[in-house]
């Protein structure tokens, strides 16, 4: 599971990037493992920040913030998939239907 939050404000001179931050840890506990922050910025160029770890870790100073200007932008915080396949990967080696394939994971999303 993954937690996304996307903000666009009516006043093309705002700044997005700290209603993002701040609804980032309500979607914490969707995904602990990583999380980061785009922003769209004038002329249409995207800036982000993103890191290893809770949103606490990943922007400690308001200075990171900073350094996502736009009135636009996207949130998210993401689960770590491997466990989840490790899960997967567990409960069909339990199965003893042998005409049932064994789930192979084609792709994910990070």
């Amino acid at each position: 599971m993954c937690g996304i939050i996307a903000v666009i404000l009516a006043d093309p001179s705002g700044s997005a990037v700290t209603d993002i931050h701040n609804g980032l840890p309500v979607l914490q506990h969707r995904g602990q493992d990583a999380c980061g922050i785009a922003t769209c910025g004038q002329g249409g160029r995207i800036y982000t920040r993103k890191g290893n770890g809770l949103c606490s870790e990943v922007f400690r100073t308001p200075e990171q913030l900073m350094d996502l200007p736009g009135s636009m932008g996207l949130g998210h915080c993401k689960f770590l998939h491997i466990q989840l396949f490790a899960d997967i990967w567990s409960f069909a080696n339990k199965l003893s239907f042998h005409h049932v394939p064994t789930p192979t994971p084609c792709f994910f999303h990070i």
